[in-house]
């Protein structure tokens, strides 16, 4: 049961823009506010109290608590700003857990690869390196994305690039990379297996 409870806070908190949206046209925002206060509170929670060894990147934490107080913002001022920001948010938090692991090694992209991979060969750190960096720049762009439809768009326009666009254009990267890494693998492998052959 926990674990069913757990699974729907995480998919509201991807559901967010949507919420917020459909929220915002039926209901007075602080209502809106306090209930997303609730749903990002109980989901922080959960991820200090998942147990030994699952409570996940401690970094993310941190990001739910930003959030959290861009929701009392709204709270104080009434202002519906404190609520949109926080795809903004999130993306330049992971921006900041991404380019943290690349002066603090092993970036997380390697972490990711070696997860996937038992036998992640050294060779291929330099690339994980590489598409880290790609990450970093992405969150760079998607934020500031976020952040424009905040300010200078309608509310249509903020639901429809943080709640669909900005997830479609994470899962181009997402395949993206796993098909270059694919290729990049096998050219290891290709590479290593001659030079076994010629020794």
């Amino acid at each position: 049961m926990k674990k069913v409870f757990n699974i729907l806070l995480t998919v509201s908190i991807f559901l967010y823009p949507v919420l917020v949206y459909f929220g915002l046209q039926h209901f007075d925002i602080r209502i809106v506010a306090g209930l997303i206060l609730a749903i990002l509170t109980v989901r922080f929670w959960f991820s200090k109290s998942g147990g030994k060894g699952k409570q996940g990147i401690p970094q993310f934490r941190f990001i739910l608590i930003g959030g959290i107080f861009l929701i009392l913002g709204t709270l104080v001022t009434d202002s519906e700003y404190g609520i949109k920001l926080y795809p903004a948010l999130v993306s330049f938090g992971m921006l900041v857990i991404f380019a943290s692991s690349l002066f603090w090694p092993p970036p997380i992209i390697e972490k990711f690869a070696r997860l996937m991979d038992k036998n992640f060969p050294e060779e291929a750190v330099p690339y994980t390196r590489k598409v880290t960096i790609a990450w970093c720049m992405f969150f760079v762009l998607n934020g500031s994305a976020a952040v424009a439809t905040t300010f200078y768009a309608s509310q249509e326009v903020w639901t429809a690039y943080n709640g669909l666009i900005s997830y479609i254009l994470i899962g181009v990267m997402f395949a993206g990379e796993y098909l270059i890494r694919r290729i990049v693998m096998r050219k290891i492998e290709m590479r290593n297996t001659e030079g076994g052959e010629n020794s």
